[in-house]
């Protein structure tokens, strides 16, 4: 399952929000993952479903077998708490909360994506740096 694919699932599982996939906000990858492997977290940029939701901030109905609370925060507040503050996975948030601002307002940032037939004719994603892929 593609990272936009799995965002979109996961929010919709575990909040009852229908999300819509607007780009790859950053990605860290480190080499020495679980059991020794190469392991990618990547911070996916959504926005709510407008078609499915009358509101802008719809009420998250929690799949309480997965997440213990959900709600909606303000950014800048979010982003001030002292878990974020500074580090690695704080640069990967306020990263990615830029990036969703930016895009908000009109700007071409992120990785976006492109479904494209890869090997054997099978779809795979390609994602790009901001702007038109070359498809």
């Amino acid at each position: 399952e593609d990272f936009c694919d799995a965002a979109v699932r996961e929010v919709l599982e575990e909040t009852g929000v229908h999300a819509i996939f607007e780009c790859l906000g950053a990605i860290r990858e480190t080499h020495k993952g679980p059991f020794g492997s190469t392991d990618l977290y990547g911070i996916c940029v959504l926005r709510v479903d407008a078609e499915k939701h009358s509101d802008s901030t719809p009420k998250p109905v929690l799949q309480e077998s997965e997440i213990a609370a959900a709600e909606w925060r303000d950014l800048t507040e979010f982003l001030s708490a002292p878990w974020y503050a500074k580090g690695l996975y704080g640069s990967l948030l306020r990263t990615s909360a830029d990036i969703g601002v930016r895009r908000r307002k009109g700007e071409e940032v992120g990785m976006g994506r492109a479904v494209m037939k890869g090997l054997g004719g099978i779809p795979e994603s390609m994602y790009f740096a901001a702007g038109a892929a070359k498809l």
